[in-house]
């Protein structure tokens, strides 16, 4: 029996942060795939600052939310507002087959990190992008998490007594339940596309 995972001829460039996203990559890299974080210098992930820690002191390096999502991956640290962080970006991104991002619209965007650029130096690749309301429409450039999610489509509802406000969950659904597992066979259909048609898709 072979021990070879299903995604090991497959490299992943990670700009996700918090849950989602991680959750995701996390998914890929525990099917084999090789998956390199890009964090920012200037803004760490939320989760680093999320307990539990490790001996029970704050320390970015022993979050076991973030180790927890982070798994199976290879890190970097760069400054993608600087055209050396960019430029390393991109010499990352012609070795990569998958682009995944889950920050709000117009972050990568700044930075001239588009799905063309990305294109530009790797033909057939696949880029996810996974904003919080869409890339349009009229909650496309919300800065927002899964709770917020989650009440907008009337879950917080569901919870407290009828008399009061709603109290919502103590965990953001969306971030674990759906959004990463719906994302994940859309991937799957454009990589059977790639193989296919030898195109990339956004």
């Amino acid at each position: 029996m072979s021990k070879r995972k299903p995604l090991a001829n497959l490299r992943v460039l990670d700009f996700t942060w918090v849950i989602a996203g991680p959750l995701l990559t996390r998914l890929l890299g525990v099917l084999g795939a090789q998956v390199i974080k890009v964090e920012s210098t200037a803004r760490i992930d939320l989760m680093r600052t999320s307990g539990p820690f490790r001996d029970g002191v704050l320390n970015v390096n022993k979050s076991g939310y973030f180790n927890n999502f982070n798994t199976d991956k290879m890190s970097t640290t760069l400054n993608i507002a600087t055209r050396e962080g960019r430029e390393v970006v991109l010499r990352l991104a012609a070795q990569c087959d998958v682009v995944v991002e889950n920050y709000a619209p117009g972050v990568l965007e700044r930075q001239d990190l588009r799905y063309e650029a990305f294109r530009a130096v790797r033909p057939d690749v696949i880029m996810v992008r996974m904003p919080g309301m869409g890339l349009e429409g009229p909650g496309a450039h919300a800065r927002l998490m899964g709770n917020y999610i989650q009440a907008a489509a009337g879950i917080d509802e569901l919870s407290g007594d009828p008399e009061r406000q709603p109290v919502g969950s103590g965990m953001s659904y969306p971030d674990t339940s759906s959004t990463p597992y719906q994302v994940l066979p859309a991937l799957f259909a454009a990589l059977a596309y790639r193989r296919a048609t030898g195109e990339g898709r956004e």
